[in-house]
């Protein structure tokens, strides 16, 4: 996924309901869900420390969903194509 595509989703979103948490999900075969720590850019780090593939990347840190209210689980759905 592009930047710019993924502004546009979360423009959506946050025209919807800005006021939601930010989850990712990951590996859909076994679907664990993650927060947000951070956002990291290369291209404002000094020296970084990374391919030239990697530095051209924009990284998002997560977390693993650590609270007890919370499954930790992401729903399956989220790879699908039909929302």
């Amino acid at each position: 996924m592009k930047l710019s595509e993924l502004v546009e989703d979360l423009t959506a979103a946050l025209e919807d309901n800005g006021d939601r948490e930010v989850l990712i999900a990951q590996q859909p075969s076994w679907p664990l869900a993650a927060t947000v720590v951070q956002v990291y850019d290369p291209a404002y780090d000094a020296e970084p420390t990374m391919s030239d593939e990697d530095a051209e990347a924009l990284w998002i840190a997560t977390a693993e969903v650590s609270r007890y209210d919370r499954s930790p689980y992401a729903p399956r759905v989220a790879w699908s194509e039909q929302f």
